[in-house]
């Protein structure tokens, strides 16, 4: 899924990762640009539960209407 791609020609020449096509076909997605950017995820990342279900970010099923109401 993950691959390592080469190497940073920085200090310490760290490893470079890559996604392969079972990725990308394992998550539904056509290519890396639907991947979600940082920022995005940053912003997800401080929102509470409440604010997460209403984006209903999933497309999961409306919600009943609670009878009491």
């Amino acid at each position: 899924m993950i691959r390592i791609s080469g190497r940073r020609e920085t200090p310490g020449r760290p490893l470079l990762y890559s996604t392969t096509s079972v990725f990308l076909e394992y998550f539904g997605l056509a290519d890396i640009d639907h991947l979600p950017r940082v920022e995005e995820i940053t912003e997800l990342l401080g929102m509470s539960s409440s604010e997460l279900e209403e984006r209903d970010l999933f497309g999961g099923a409306p919600q009943e209407p609670d009878p009491g109401e």
